[in-house]
């Protein structure tokens, strides 16, 4: 990991191989340790990956205002400016992560070259309650570190029952990577309330580059208003060019459960554009 000056902020952040630029941005809570566990290792002897802990989440500075799907976007291409990266990139989201892609080629167009959208998170209307009041819940009832890590450690959402008992290190590494270098409960509430105000079906309609929306075949767990897979299928439908893949046997975590055919899905749709 390394360090970079980014305006007036610190970012943390990673870099490896050769090629086409790759940026991954996962769940904006979730520190950069999670892809050396899976991204890097299949993507960097081909493509030049990047990823960077957000505002708040490592040694990356925290910063005062509420967090917006929009403004976690630009930091991404933020970084690419500092680090000298200007060609357009292939961006990897997973989860929430996702809607920064999209942000990212609407807002930001001649910076994405295409979009890998994984176990896609729609958004959540500026109506509903704000998402932190949920998440208080939980950690009042489980404790901060606790409630981390359980995102991984469980065979009810996270992964298929079959995984969890056949490799349950995997589980555990994933856990300890989501803990290791996490930010403070306040930080993690302000990236929780990151996800409202956006609707990444709509915002969907209106990307051009072409784009890759992969998912678990039993990623059921609700988000929001809808699931993982019913997301995908209605990702792509609004998409104009897109390409949708749906992985057997694999739960929430798609890149975690059973890595080489995710990534080898993604390299096969990264070598067509």
């Amino acid at each position: 990991m390394a360090l970079i000056q980014v305006g007036d902020r610190q970012v943390e952040y990673e870099i490896e191989g050769r090629g086409d630029p790759v940026l991954l941005l996962a769940a904006s809570w979730w520190p950069l340790d999670t892809w050396n566990l899976s991204g890097f290792p299949q993507l960097r002897d081909h493509y030049q990956v990047v990823t960077f802990n957000q505002r708040g989440i490592g040694a990356s500075s925290a910063t005062p205002e509420p967090y917006t799907c929009s403004s976690l976007a630009s930091d991404g291409v933020a970084l690419l400016d500092a680090i000298g990266l200007r060609d357009p990139a292939h961006v990897v989201g997973f989860a929430n992560g996702s809607g920064l892609v999209i942000k990212m080629a609407l807002e930001h167009p001649s910076r994405v070259r295409s979009l890998i959208l994984a176990a896609s998170s729609p958004g959540t209307p500026a109506s509903q309650p704000p998402p932190s009041i949920r998440e208080r819940d939980h950690i009042a009832h489980q404790g901060f570190r606790d409630f981390i890590r359980n995102h991984a450690l469980n065979d009810t959402f996270a992964f298929t029952p079959a995984t969890y008992a056949a490799h349950p290190e995997r589980a555990q590494a994933l856990a300890d990577a989501l803990w290791d270098h996490q930010g403070t409960e306040k930080e993690f509430l302000k990236h929780a309330d990151a996800r409202q105000g956006y609707d990444a079906v709509a915002d969907a309609r209106q990307v051009r580059q072409p784009a890759l929306v992969i998912c678990g075949a039993e990623d059921d767990v609700q988000r929001g208003l809808s699931t993982p897979v019913r997301t995908s299928h209605a990702l792509a439908e609004a998409f104009p060019d897109v390409r949708l893949h749906l992985l057997p046997g694999v739960a929430h975590m798609t890149f975690w459960e059973n890595p080489e055919p995710a990534w080898a899905v993604v390299k096969d749709f990264l070598s067509g554009v």
